[in-house]
């Protein structure tokens, strides 16, 4: 089977990641000819690289879109689908059957978590990329319920495909979080490389701990730096992190801290229950999918997180 990938839509994020896996899993004669995805998301395997078509897009975003759509224009026709990883305007252009996957609505659920140009490219690609669409991939049962609150009947072929949290074999150790693993810290793993992953809260919550643990903050490629909170030195602040340090910090933390105010599935909770790492969360929905119910919740106004009440790394 021949599919081209169209990679505009993807940013940072458990996207990424989720489109990785999709990838990697799917039957090994599959032939892909993947456009718009950016290198510095996704770590392909060497011989997937090889053995497949990868145009990588060093553009801006906006640039990438363009492109894309004119490759999926031109190349189209000669494959058998293809695979929108993420609502994109370009595979409007697609001249084979279309499959979409949505990953979250937050331009309806959490508008003013997007800048007003997103919005607006986001309620129409939306719209018209999934009544394109001949099948919508969801990744939670929550958003799959979401979808139907929001459009009216659809012809499409529905499904719920949600990732298992692998992550590689391969660990490489991360020096500043080795040295604080020697002085007796213990550490707390929170995702935010997005303004909805609540770390302001999560930053509130750790000083509620004692001294013996260490906040690390996984901010993303862009750096994104949460305000109003000053500095602390029990916080560690991490870029983006490759595939074998990201393994690595899973197997290594003591618990993850995720109070998001919004999710579409929760990659990082998904991940941790794959490698036994405890969950703390907040009150939503996908992540108490993703945790399949394994999770602890978190709430600010009933639930005081203190080493007592949670015995984090015991």
């Amino acid at each position: 089977m021949k599919i081209l990938v169209d990679g505009s839509g993807i940013g940072k994020g458990g996207i990424s990641k989720i489109c990785r896996e999709m990838l990697l899993d799917w039957p090994k004669e599959t032939e892909y000819f993947v456009v718009g995805l950016q290198k510095d998301l996704i770590e392909f395997p060497r011989e997937f690289e090889i053995s497949n078509r990868i145009n990588y897009s060093k553009l801006n975003r906006w640039n990438t879109i363009f492109h894309a759509s004119l490759l999926i224009l031109k190349e189209s026709k000669n494959y058998d689908v293809v695979l929108c990883m993420s609502p994109s305007f370009s595979s409007i252009f697609s001249r084979a059957p279309l499959v979409t996957m949505v990953h979250d609505f937050a331009h309806i659920d959490k508008p003013m978590s997007l800048s007003i140009s997103k919005r607006i490219y986001r309620r129409i690609s939306y719209r018209v990329i999934i009544r394109k669409s001949i099948g919508l991939i969801f990744v939670s049962d929550v958003m799959r319920s979401r979808m139907k609150q929001i459009f009216p009947p659809l012809k499409a072929r529905i499904i719920v495909l949600a990732p298992s949290g692998e992550l590689v074999d391969e660990h490489v150790e991360i020096p500043i979080l080795v040295r604080s693993i020697e002085n007796g810290k213990k550490l707390i793993v929170v995702p935010g490389h997005a303004s909805n992953k609540g770390v302001t809260n999560a930053v509130a919550v750790s000083k509620l701990l004692d001294d013996d643990f260490v906040l690390v903050l996984l901010t993303g490629h862009m750096g994104f730096q949460p305000q109003s909170h000053g500095e602390d030195d029990r916080i560690i602040r991490l870029q983006w992190l490759s595939e074998q340090q990201y393994a690595w910090l899973f197997r290594q933390a003591s618990v993850l801290l995720m109070l998001s105010e919004y999710e579409g599935f929760g990659m990082p909770v998904r991940q941790a229950l794959y490698y036994g790492l405890p969950q703390v969360i907040s009150l939503d929905a996908s992540l108490f999918e993703a945790s399949e119910s394994s999770a602890l919740y978190y709430c600010e106004y009933h639930i005081r997180l203190r080493n007592r009440r949670f015995n984090v790394g015991s």
